[in-house]
C-alpha cells in the first residue's frame, strides 16, 4: 500500500521491508538462479518494488518536538525553539543487507507513487521525493583499517513533500525562511561545499534508560550531528529526487564501534530522528524540521541480504535503461 505510512508494530524475527522483490533476490542468491530473479525484481524497468512496512516499526514522526535554532543574533544567545511540522513525510522504507555498499540508490528502486498534490509538481530545485540512504557497517568495527566499503545495511526512507510546504515552495503561500534556505541548499549544495556541509541530523532515542544505554551516551541523545565528509548526494533528472547518503563507515571508529557493539538494542529501541539544514543568520531563521519519521523496534542487522551479483546486475540494467538515472552527484562518494 505505497504511499501511506503504518503504525509500529513490534517484530521478534527479522524485517520484510522490500517484500517479495527482495525475497526473490535472497532465494536466488541461495539457490543461484540469478538471472530469473533478476528479472522478477526488475519488472521491466530496473527497480525494486518500493512497499511500506505492514508489520514492522515506523511512522512519519513529528518534526514538532525537535528544538531547533532560533533568531535573533543565535550566536550571541543561542536559543533554540520547537519546530514548525517537518516539510517532507516518510512514505516508505526499506532496509537490507549487502556485501558492500550501494550509492546511490535510486536508479535500481522504484519511487513510491505521488500523492495528488504532487502529480504535477515541477521545480528547478525542489524535488518531490527525498529519498535518505543510512549505511551502516555489517561487522565489527577495525581499529586501523581506512575501509570505507565492505558489508553494508542500508536503511533507506522516502519522503514526499507535504501539501503545505509544496504550496509555500511552489506558489508562496505562507513561505518562510526555511523554505528559502531548503531551496537554497537543493540548489547549491551540489556545487558550494560549504553550503552542502549545512546538512544536519538529530536522532533522539525515546526510550533511553528502558534499554539500558550507558549514561555516558545520554549527552549526545538528541545532539545535533552536521553530515559534512560523510555525506553523499545524488539528483535525478528534472529533479524527480534529490538521495542524501549518509557513509557510517566513514565516521570515527569509536562511533562504529559502538553502533556495533550494541546493534542488538535496536530491537527494542524507539528512535525519532530527522534532518534540517542549518540555518546561521537572523534571514534564514528560525530553523525547521525539513523531514522526519520514527524507527521502532526494528533488528535492522538481520535485515535481508542482497548479493554483490544481485546489485551489479541491476545496476547494469539500470544504466541500460537510464532508469531514475542520476544526472549531479557531489560529497564523500565523488571526492574519494
Amino acid at each position: 500500500m505505497a504511499g501511506s505510512a503504518t503504525s509500529p508494530s513490534s517484530t521478534s524475527g527479522g524485517l520484510k521491508l522490500i517484500g517479495d522483490a527482495v525475497a526473490a533476490a535472497v532465494e536466488a542468491t541461495e539457490s543461484g538462479s540469478l538471472p530469473e530473479a533478476a528479472e522478477f525484481i526488475a519488472g521491466g524497468h530496473s527497480g525494486f518494488r518500493v512497499h511500506d512496512l505492514e508489520s514492522s516499526g515506523w511512522d512519519v514522526g513529528d518534526g514538532s518536538t525537535f528544538r531547533v535554532r532560533r533568531g535573533p543574533d543565535y550566536k550571541k544567545n543561542g536559543k533554540k525553539e520547537l519546530s514548525l511540522p517537518q516539510m517532507y513525510d516518510a512514505v516508505a522504507v526499506d532496509c537490507f543487507r549487502v556485501e558492500r555498499r550501494c550509492y546511490p540508490i535510486a536508479p535500481i528502486i522504484n519511487l513510491p507513487a505521488l500523492p495528488d498534490h504532487l502529480a504535477d509538481w515541477k521545480h528547478e530545485d525542489v524535488p518531490a521525493t527525498f529519498i535518505l540512504n543510512i549505511q551502516l557497517p555489517g561487522a565489527a568495527a577495525k581499529m586501523f583499517s581506512s575501509d570505507i566499503d565492505g558489508p553494508t545495511v542500508h536503511l533507506i526512507i522516502y519522503y514526499h513533500l507535504r501539501p503545505d510546504a509544496a504550496r509555500a515552495i511552489g506558489e508562496g503561500v505562507e513561505r518562510q525562511p526555511a523554505h528559502d534556505l531548503w531551496a537554497r541548499w537543493c540548489r547549491e549544495a551540489f556545487d558550494d561545499e560549504k553550503m552542502r556541509g549545512r546538512f544536519k541530523m538529530i536522532g533522539v532515542v525515546d526510550n533511553f534508560k528502558d534499554i539500558g544505554l550507558p549514561s555516558i551516551l545520554e549527552t549526545y541523545n538528541g545532539k545535533p550531528c552536521i553530515i559534512y565528509k560523510t555525506g553523499s548526494i545524488a539528483k535525478g533528472a528534472d529533479c524527480t529526487y534529490i538521495e542524501a547518503g549518509i557513509n557510517v563507515h566513514l565516521f570515527p571508529y569509536l562511533t562504529r564501534n559502538m553502533i556495533w557493539s550494541y546493534r542488538a538494542k535496536s530491537l527494542d529501541m524507539q528512535l525519532h530522528i530527522a534532518g534540517t539544514i542549518e540555518a546561521r543568520s537572523d534571514e534564514e531563521m528560525p530553523e525547521r524540521v525539513v523531514f522526519t519519521n520514527r524507527i521502532t523496534n526494528m533488528h535492522v542487522f538481520d535485515s535481508p541480504l542482497l548479493s554483490a551479483a544481485a546489485i551489479d546486475l541491476l545496476m547494469s540494467k539500470a544504466q541500460a535503461t537510464g532508469h531514475n538515472a542520476v544526472i549531479a552527484q557531489a560529497g564523500s562518494e565523488v571526492s574519494k
